[in-house]
């Protein structure tokens, strides 16, 4: 089956990227613009961003059900096809300027995004063996993803200079939203080509392992590299359970954080710095190259520190950054240091994916891949109060001073996993 684990890996790197790309031209920092434009308020980016996360927060159990109990290559296949409905609804919205159905269009094209990445995760974990193999091929769909986030905002430029983009005109900001709507048809109509083939094993000799090589609270555990990490914890299953659930939340309280200000930063630089529709492409297209380009170091440097101590180190990091993106005064210094801290708080993501799915049973992976729906409805409620902030004081200062403070106590959440998780796991 090695071929067709193969094919499914690719076709998840495939589509983790179009849907990226789709994702930053229809739903990115533009449609933020677009929103305060129609609007004239910070209320509306924080309502909609309200409203997408209630419904992800209420469509999170059954996604995760679902990822479980049905055929996960069957439900990906019906996602690509389903996903056809919110994006046609958002590209009404978008050309009537019928700005209040986006409080309708947001929530079902995020739980129809939520779905399709609940699955592939589910898939790519199924299609990837335990260990450096798994963390190297997570970091590479990362990658993938920052890459489609980076063409996403190239090819907006490119739309922009076809209609002479250079103001933050209402009708071209709509031309350019509706051309990321139609990139659709490039991303999940990919995962129709699915493979069904059993889940990739860890091991070979997995079956062989004698009784006596693993303790009781081993022999729980479904594969062999599992049991191995559960005999370098102390405190078996316990504590092996422990960890998956402590980086889970501290996952959640970090994006708890960023929800206060990452759907601001465009509204900030344009309103601060006087920054124009190709340079704010330009920011959205450094971004996520740089952070495509960094976390194909994340395997080197795991195997020198270990992924939960490298993962520390940037959650300590990125803090420091903010606060230097909200205090320093010019764009030329602010630009690539937001860049960089863009960068490192996003390297660490795939590293807590790779730590989850390595202490996390195959048949629950769905159930933890499905978390990422109450991750976001916690951004999108502080969205709202970042709305909230930025309207009461007449600027977006102290929600990312808020939120440098918040993610630096987020490490010491995340401390006992670095004690805990072997280093060579």
């Amino acid at each position: 089956h090695a071929s067709k684990h193969a094919r499914n890996v690719r076709i998840c790197m495939w589509v983790s990227f179009c849907s990226s790309l789709t994702m930053q031209m229809a739903a990115g920092p533009f449609l933020d613009v677009y929103m305060f434009q129609v609007s004239g308020s910070n209320a509306l980016v924080g309502g909609v961003e309200s409203a997408r996360g209630l419904a992800q927060l209420l469509a999170a159990p059954l996604l995760g059900v679902l990822a479980d109990r049905v055929n996960r290559y069957q439900l990906a296949r019906w996602q690509a096809v389903s996903r056809a409905v919110p994006v046609l609804l958002l590209a009404y919205t978008i050309a009537t300027d019928s700005h209040r159905l986006l409080y309708v269009a947001m929530p079902l094209f995020a739980v129809s995004s939520h779905l399709g990445d609940t699955v592939r995760q589910a898939l790519l974990a199924d299609n990837v063996p335990d260990g450096p193999d798994r963390t190297r091929v997570m970091s590479r769909v990362f990658s993938l993803r920052y890459l489609g986030n980076a063409a996403g905002p190239a090819l907006q430029a490119i739309v922009l200079l076809s209609v002479g983009g250079r103001s933050w005109k209402l009708s071209e900001l709509r031309v350019t939203l509706l051309a990321g709507c139609v990139t659709y048809v490039l991303a999940e109509p990919s995962a129709l080509f699915f493979r069904q083939v059993p889940a990739a094993t860890s091991h070979p000799a997995a079956e062989s392992l004698a009784p006596a090589a693993v303790d009781s609270d081993a022999l729980c555990v479904a594969d062999w590299r599992q049991a191995a990490v559960l005999r370098c914890i102390h405190g078996g299953l316990r504590k092996m359970w422990a960890i998956p659930v402590l980086v889970e939340t501290t996952f959640l309280l970090i994006v708890l954080g960023s929800g206060l200000s990452v759907k601001f930063f465009p509204l900030y630089f344009t309103q601060n710095f006087g920054v124009s529709p190709l340079g704010l492409c330009a920011l959205n297209f450094a971004e996520p190259l740089g952070v495509a380009l960094f976390t194909p170091v994340n395997p080197w440097v795991t195997r020198r520190l270990g992924r939960a101590t490298y993962a520390a180190l940037l959650m300590t990091v990125a803090p420091v950054m903010l606060l230097l993106v909200t205090y320093l005064p010019s764009i030329a210094l602010v630009a690539p240091i937001f860049v960089l801290r863009t960068t490192v708080a996003r390297c660490y993501i795939p590293l807590f994916q790779s730590i989850v799915a390595t202490c996390v049973p195959f048949e629950h992976r769905g159930k933890f891949a499905a978390m990422g729906a109450f991750r976001m409805s916690f951004f999108s409620a502080s969205a709202f109060i970042g709305s909230m902030l930025a309207d009461t004081y007449h600027s977006y200062q102290p929600a990312f001073l808020v939120t440098a403070i918040w993610q630096a106590a987020c490490v010491l959440i995340f401390a006992p996993v670095v004690f805990w998780m072997p280093r060579d796991a």
